[in-house]
């Protein structure tokens, strides 16, 4: 999560469930909460997880500057070329 800026499992609780995560930051940067996305693990090919990385990022984004929070400078899903801008 510190490298990218989301977490991946896959049948990590459910061995029918892929999901995803992306952290959520306070004022002073550090972690106040988490948002998820769980996807049966029959539709979860790398193309449908790959499109849901960069639209889970920027909701978690959005979230954390909605609370008055900062995000950290993120790459965009596993690619170190696009990142996140700070927030101000």
């Amino acid at each position: 999560v510190q490298r990218t800026g989301f977490s991946q499992l896959d049948s990590a609780f459910d061995k029918e469930v892929a999901s995803q995560g992306a952290p959520l930051f306070g004022q002073g940067g550090q972690v106040i909460g988490a948002m998820a996305v769980a996807v049966p693990r029959v539709r979860a090919t790398p193309q449908t997880l790959a499109g849901i990385t960069p639209k889970l990022q920027a909701a978690a984004r959005a979230a954390t500057l909605s609370l008055g929070g900062r995000y950290p400078n993120f790459p965009l899903s596993d690619s170190p070329a696009v990142a996140l801008s700070q927030a101000e």
